[in-house]
Protein backbone atom coordinates (compact mmCIF):
# COMPACT_ATOMS: atom_id res chain seq x y z
CA UNK A 1 0.00 0.00 0.00
CA UNK A 2 1.52 3.52 -0.87
CA UNK A 3 1.91 6.26 1.77
CA UNK A 4 -0.75 8.57 2.11
CA UNK A 5 -0.16 11.92 0.37
CA UNK A 6 -0.01 15.05 2.94
CA UNK A 7 -1.69 18.24 1.35
CA UNK A 8 0.15 21.88 2.51
CA UNK A 9 -3.24 23.33 2.07
CA UNK A 10 -2.26 25.36 -0.74
CA UNK A 11 -4.84 27.91 -2.19
CA UNK A 12 -6.43 28.39 -5.23
CA UNK A 13 -3.84 31.24 -5.66
CA UNK A 14 -1.02 29.56 -4.29
CA UNK A 15 -1.86 26.86 -7.13
CA UNK A 16 -2.31 29.20 -10.13
CA UNK A 17 0.55 30.99 -9.44
CA UNK A 18 2.62 28.01 -10.64
CA UNK A 19 1.38 27.88 -14.23
CA UNK A 20 3.73 30.63 -15.24
CA UNK A 21 6.75 28.22 -14.63
CA UNK A 22 5.32 25.59 -16.21
CA UNK A 23 5.03 27.35 -18.80
CA UNK A 24 8.63 29.01 -18.48
CA UNK A 25 7.31 32.46 -17.83
CA UNK A 26 8.88 34.67 -15.32
CA UNK A 27 8.74 38.53 -14.81
CA UNK A 28 11.58 40.33 -16.72
CA UNK A 29 13.10 36.58 -17.34
CA UNK A 30 14.98 37.51 -14.05
CA UNK A 31 14.88 33.15 -14.35
CA UNK A 32 18.23 32.16 -12.05
CA UNK A 33 16.55 34.70 -9.55
CA UNK A 34 12.90 33.55 -9.35
CA UNK A 35 14.57 30.11 -9.15
CA UNK A 36 16.78 30.79 -6.08
CA UNK A 37 13.68 32.30 -4.51
CA UNK A 38 11.33 29.97 -4.90
CA UNK A 39 13.39 27.47 -3.74
CA UNK A 40 13.79 29.30 -0.76
CA UNK A 41 10.06 29.06 0.14
CA UNK A 42 10.24 25.36 0.33
CA UNK A 43 12.54 25.98 3.58
CA UNK A 44 11.29 26.13 6.74
CA UNK A 45 14.48 27.63 8.22
CA UNK A 46 14.40 31.00 6.14
CA UNK A 47 10.59 30.82 6.84
CA UNK A 48 10.94 30.70 10.13
CA UNK A 49 13.43 33.18 9.43
CA UNK A 50 11.09 35.89 7.80
CA UNK A 51 8.26 35.25 10.78
CA UNK A 52 10.78 36.51 13.80
CA UNK A 53 11.83 38.97 11.50
CA UNK A 54 8.28 40.15 10.53
CA UNK A 55 7.71 40.25 14.57
CA UNK A 56 10.92 42.64 15.11
CA UNK A 57 11.39 44.40 11.91
CA UNK A 58 14.47 46.61 14.05
CA UNK A 59 16.08 43.50 14.64
CA UNK A 60 19.30 42.69 13.23
CA UNK A 61 20.66 39.85 10.91
CA UNK A 62 23.14 38.22 14.19
CA UNK A 63 19.92 38.52 16.50
CA UNK A 64 18.04 36.44 13.67
CA UNK A 65 20.72 34.18 13.41
CA UNK A 66 21.27 33.54 17.03
CA UNK A 67 17.19 32.74 17.65
CA UNK A 68 17.01 30.32 14.58
CA UNK A 69 20.22 28.52 16.29
CA UNK A 70 18.26 27.73 19.04
CA UNK A 71 15.96 26.08 16.85
CA UNK A 72 17.73 25.07 14.03
CA UNK A 73 21.26 23.96 15.51
CA UNK A 74 24.17 23.75 12.59
CA UNK A 75 22.85 26.47 10.03
CA UNK A 76 26.37 27.94 10.03
CA UNK A 77 26.77 31.61 8.69
CA UNK A 78 24.19 30.85 5.79
CA UNK A 79 21.29 32.81 6.93
CA UNK A 80 22.83 35.59 7.30
CA UNK A 81 24.93 36.19 3.86
CA UNK A 82 24.08 38.68 1.80
CA UNK A 83 22.03 36.07 -0.91
CA UNK A 84 19.50 34.81 1.84
CA UNK A 85 19.74 37.88 3.95
CA UNK A 86 17.47 39.62 1.54
CA UNK A 87 14.94 36.78 0.84
CA UNK A 88 13.80 36.58 4.39
CA UNK A 89 13.82 40.17 4.68
CA UNK A 90 11.75 40.51 1.97
CA UNK A 91 8.26 41.99 3.23
CA UNK A 92 6.41 39.92 0.93
CA UNK A 93 8.33 36.20 1.64
CA UNK A 94 7.38 33.80 1.66
CA UNK A 95 3.60 34.28 0.99
CA UNK A 96 4.11 35.49 -2.45
CA UNK A 97 5.43 34.22 -5.35
CA UNK A 98 8.42 35.81 -7.51
CA UNK A 99 5.80 36.85 -10.10
CA UNK A 100 3.19 38.19 -7.49
CA UNK A 101 6.11 40.38 -5.55
CA UNK A 102 6.33 44.12 -6.36
CA UNK A 103 8.68 45.51 -8.99
CA UNK A 104 10.54 47.26 -5.69
CA UNK A 105 10.48 43.82 -4.09
CA UNK A 106 12.28 42.31 -7.01
CA UNK A 107 14.86 45.10 -7.63
CA UNK A 108 15.71 44.83 -3.84
CA UNK A 109 16.30 40.93 -4.39
CA UNK A 110 18.34 41.65 -7.35
CA UNK A 111 20.61 43.15 -4.92
CA UNK A 112 21.50 40.06 -4.42
CA UNK A 113 20.34 37.29 -6.17
CA UNK A 114 21.64 36.46 -9.50
CA UNK A 115 20.87 38.53 -11.83
CA UNK A 116 19.86 36.83 -15.37
CA UNK A 117 22.77 37.14 -17.83
CA UNK A 118 21.20 37.99 -21.08
CA UNK A 119 20.50 41.66 -19.66
CA UNK A 120 22.91 44.04 -19.19
CA UNK A 121 22.54 46.49 -15.58
CA UNK A 122 24.92 48.79 -13.88
CA UNK A 123 26.79 46.99 -11.54
CA UNK A 124 24.88 46.71 -8.22
CA UNK A 125 26.54 48.42 -5.04
CA UNK A 126 25.28 47.24 -1.66
CA UNK A 127 23.82 49.59 0.87
CA UNK A 128 26.04 50.03 3.90
CA UNK A 129 23.63 49.05 6.24
CA UNK A 130 24.01 45.37 5.08
CA UNK A 131 28.04 45.63 4.44
CA UNK A 132 28.61 46.14 7.82
CA UNK A 133 30.43 42.84 8.79
CA UNK A 134 32.44 43.37 5.67
CA UNK A 135 33.31 46.45 7.16
CA UNK A 136 33.88 45.00 10.28
CA UNK A 137 36.11 42.20 8.37
CA UNK A 138 38.18 45.04 7.17
CA UNK A 139 38.92 47.05 9.79
CA UNK A 140 40.22 43.48 11.36
CA UNK A 141 42.13 43.46 8.08
CA UNK A 142 43.82 47.02 9.04
CA UNK A 143 44.63 46.42 12.51
CA UNK A 144 46.28 42.63 11.77
CA UNK A 145 48.13 44.44 8.89
CA UNK A 146 49.01 47.68 10.77
CA UNK A 147 50.60 44.96 13.75
CA UNK A 148 53.23 43.30 11.11
CA UNK A 149 53.97 46.59 9.70
CA UNK A 150 55.32 46.84 13.35
CA UNK A 151 56.99 43.98 13.27
CA UNK A 152 58.65 44.17 9.98
CA UNK A 153 59.91 47.38 10.82
CA UNK A 154 61.25 46.02 14.23
CA UNK A 155 62.77 42.96 12.40
CA UNK A 156 63.43 45.03 9.25
CA UNK A 157 61.83 42.44 6.86
CA UNK A 158 59.66 42.85 4.17
CA UNK A 159 55.95 43.00 4.93
CA UNK A 160 53.19 41.52 2.73
CA UNK A 161 50.53 44.62 1.49
CA UNK A 162 47.40 43.77 1.99
CA UNK A 163 44.63 45.24 -0.19
CA UNK A 164 40.33 45.47 0.68
CA UNK A 165 39.51 43.02 -1.22
CA UNK A 166 37.16 40.28 0.36
CA UNK A 167 36.39 37.06 -1.04
CA UNK A 168 33.08 35.85 0.07
CA UNK A 169 32.75 32.46 1.39
CA UNK A 170 30.85 29.55 -0.64
CA UNK A 171 30.09 32.15 -3.46
CA UNK A 172 31.11 33.55 -6.03
CA UNK A 173 31.26 36.93 -5.03
CA UNK A 174 34.05 39.48 -3.90
CA UNK A 175 33.91 42.52 -2.04
CA UNK A 176 36.55 45.10 -2.85
CA UNK A 177 36.89 48.53 -2.56
CA UNK A 178 38.46 50.32 -6.23
CA UNK A 179 39.42 53.85 -6.14
CA UNK A 180 37.85 55.80 -9.47
CA UNK A 181 39.45 59.10 -10.00
CA UNK A 182 36.61 60.80 -12.34
CA UNK A 183 38.96 63.71 -13.35
CA UNK A 184 40.34 60.34 -15.88
CA UNK A 185 37.64 59.49 -18.99
CA UNK A 186 35.51 57.00 -18.91
CA UNK A 187 37.53 55.24 -21.86
CA UNK A 188 40.43 55.11 -18.96
CA UNK A 189 38.45 54.14 -16.17
CA UNK A 190 37.33 50.73 -17.86
CA UNK A 191 41.23 50.02 -19.13
CA UNK A 192 42.37 50.28 -15.60
CA UNK A 193 39.87 47.87 -14.40
CA UNK A 194 40.20 45.79 -17.57
CA UNK A 195 43.61 45.60 -16.53
CA UNK A 196 42.73 44.83 -12.70
CA UNK A 197 40.46 41.94 -13.86
CA UNK A 198 43.67 40.63 -15.80
CA UNK A 199 45.71 40.52 -12.96
CA UNK A 200 46.23 36.72 -11.87
CA UNK A 201 44.26 36.33 -8.69
CA UNK A 202 41.43 37.44 -10.56
CA UNK A 203 42.04 35.35 -13.25
CA UNK A 204 42.04 32.44 -10.75
CA UNK A 205 38.71 33.68 -9.66
CA UNK A 206 37.52 33.42 -12.84
CA UNK A 207 38.71 30.06 -13.29
CA UNK A 208 37.27 28.63 -10.35
CA UNK A 209 33.58 29.92 -10.69
CA UNK A 210 33.26 29.93 -14.40
CA UNK A 211 30.47 27.37 -14.79
CA UNK A 212 31.60 24.17 -16.46
CA UNK A 213 27.72 23.18 -17.60
CA UNK A 214 24.13 24.57 -17.91
CA UNK A 215 23.93 24.73 -14.11
CA UNK A 216 23.47 28.48 -12.98
CA UNK A 217 22.72 29.28 -16.23
CA UNK A 218 18.90 31.05 -17.11
CA UNK A 219 18.12 27.28 -18.80
CA UNK A 220 18.97 25.35 -15.72
CA UNK A 221 16.64 27.69 -13.93
CA UNK A 222 13.99 27.35 -16.23
CA UNK A 223 13.65 24.19 -15.96
CA UNK A 224 14.05 23.39 -12.35
CA UNK A 225 11.02 26.35 -12.06
CA UNK A 226 9.09 24.00 -13.98
CA UNK A 227 9.97 20.81 -11.77
CA UNK A 228 9.15 22.85 -8.69
CA UNK A 229 5.66 24.20 -9.36
CA UNK A 230 4.93 20.49 -10.95
CA UNK A 231 5.99 19.00 -7.04
CA UNK A 232 3.93 21.58 -5.99
CA UNK A 233 1.07 20.70 -8.25
CA UNK A 234 1.52 16.99 -7.33
CA UNK A 235 2.28 17.22 -3.97
CA UNK A 236 -1.33 19.71 -3.02
CA UNK A 237 -4.04 17.33 -6.13
CA UNK A 238 -2.32 14.29 -6.80
CA UNK A 239 -1.98 12.94 -10.08
CA UNK A 240 -4.91 13.18 -11.79
CA UNK A 241 -6.21 16.59 -10.59
CA UNK A 242 -2.79 18.26 -11.27
CA UNK A 243 -2.81 17.19 -14.32
CA UNK A 244 -6.38 18.36 -14.92
CA UNK A 245 -5.12 21.97 -13.22
CA UNK A 246 -2.54 22.25 -15.46
CA UNK A 247 -4.94 21.79 -18.51
CA UNK A 248 -7.59 23.87 -17.48
CA UNK A 249 -5.32 26.73 -16.64
CA UNK A 250 -2.46 26.74 -19.13
CA UNK A 251 -1.63 30.12 -20.38
CA UNK A 252 -3.19 31.54 -23.83
CA UNK A 253 -1.16 34.33 -26.29
CA UNK A 254 -2.85 37.26 -26.99
CA UNK A 255 -4.66 35.40 -30.13
CA UNK A 256 -5.70 32.96 -27.45
CA UNK A 257 -4.46 30.24 -28.45
CA UNK A 258 -3.01 28.01 -25.97
CA UNK A 259 0.32 28.30 -25.03
CA UNK A 260 2.78 24.74 -25.16
CA UNK A 261 4.60 23.91 -21.60
CA UNK A 262 7.98 24.85 -21.17
CA UNK A 263 10.69 22.05 -22.83
CA UNK A 264 7.44 19.94 -24.50
CA UNK A 265 8.91 16.70 -25.32
CA UNK A 266 7.85 15.23 -29.14
CA UNK A 267 7.86 11.81 -27.86
CA UNK A 268 5.61 12.98 -25.24
CA UNK A 269 2.67 11.89 -27.30
CA UNK A 270 2.39 12.11 -30.96
CA UNK A 271 -1.35 12.32 -31.70
CA UNK A 272 -1.64 16.27 -30.80
CA UNK A 273 -0.70 19.59 -31.33
CA UNK A 274 2.20 20.96 -29.09
CA UNK A 275 -0.16 23.65 -27.53
CA UNK A 276 -2.39 20.97 -26.23
CA UNK A 277 -0.49 18.06 -24.99
CA UNK A 278 -0.80 17.80 -21.58
CA UNK A 279 1.88 18.81 -18.51
CA UNK A 280 2.82 15.12 -18.57
CA UNK A 281 1.71 11.96 -20.20
CA UNK A 282 1.82 9.15 -17.34
CA UNK A 283 2.23 9.80 -13.62
CA UNK A 284 6.33 8.77 -13.69
CA UNK A 285 6.69 12.40 -14.90
CA UNK A 286 5.81 13.91 -11.78
CA UNK A 287 7.70 12.05 -10.34
CA UNK A 288 10.60 12.66 -11.78
CA UNK A 289 10.21 16.47 -11.84
CA UNK A 290 9.99 15.87 -8.16
CA UNK A 291 12.94 14.04 -7.56
CA UNK A 292 14.67 16.76 -9.77
CA UNK A 293 13.42 19.68 -7.89
CA UNK A 294 14.79 17.79 -3.80
CA UNK A 295 18.35 17.22 -5.83
CA UNK A 296 18.82 20.80 -6.66
CA UNK A 297 17.05 21.84 -3.06
CA UNK A 298 19.72 20.02 -1.21
CA UNK A 299 22.38 21.41 -3.69
CA UNK A 300 21.58 24.88 -3.40
CA UNK A 301 20.10 24.73 0.31
CA UNK A 302 22.68 22.37 1.94
CA UNK A 303 22.56 23.38 5.51
CA UNK A 304 18.78 22.46 5.69
CA UNK A 305 18.65 19.89 2.66
CA UNK A 306 21.89 18.46 1.81
CA UNK A 307 25.19 17.21 2.61
CA UNK A 308 25.59 19.67 5.83
CA UNK A 309 22.36 18.82 7.07
CA UNK A 310 22.78 15.43 7.00
CA UNK A 311 26.30 15.71 8.19
CA UNK A 312 25.25 17.98 10.98
CA UNK A 313 22.34 15.60 12.12
CA UNK A 314 24.58 12.58 12.05
CA UNK A 315 26.75 14.12 14.59
CA UNK A 316 24.00 15.67 16.98
CA UNK A 317 22.88 11.48 16.90
CA UNK A 318 26.44 10.46 17.43
CA UNK A 319 26.41 12.69 20.57
CA UNK A 320 23.24 11.62 21.63
CA UNK A 321 24.81 7.65 21.33
CA UNK A 322 27.60 8.56 22.90
CA UNK A 323 25.39 9.86 25.74
CA UNK A 324 23.54 7.03 26.35
CA UNK A 325 26.33 4.93 26.56
CA UNK A 326 28.21 7.03 29.19
CA UNK A 327 24.30 7.22 30.94
CA UNK A 328 24.16 3.41 31.29
CA UNK A 329 27.57 2.81 31.92
CA UNK A 330 27.19 5.43 34.89
CA UNK A 331 23.89 3.41 35.84
CA UNK A 332 26.21 -0.26 36.43
CA UNK A 333 28.73 1.43 38.19
CA UNK A 334 26.21 2.55 40.46
CA UNK A 335 24.34 -0.16 41.05
CA UNK A 336 27.82 -2.16 41.28
CA UNK A 337 29.09 -0.40 43.92
CA UNK A 338 25.77 -0.53 45.85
Amino acid sequence: MGKKRIKTQASTEDLLACIPYLHGHVVDEQFRAACQYEYARESNILRRAAELFRGDPSALAGEIFLKIDCEFPAVGNWLISTEWRFVWQCPSFPAQGWNQLSDAERADLLLSLPPTTNRLRPLQLGEVMSLTPYLDQLKEMAEKARAELKESVATRTPRQKVYPILELKNTPFVQALLPLDFRKTRKRLLQEIDLWLQLPENKDRFDKHQPKTEAGTEKEAKDRLKDLAAWRLYRELGYGEALEFARRNRLCGSDGVPRKFHDWRQDQTKRVLPNAAPLYSEESGFLKAKARALKYRAILIPWEFGELAENANRFVQEMVERFKKALNQTQKISKSSA
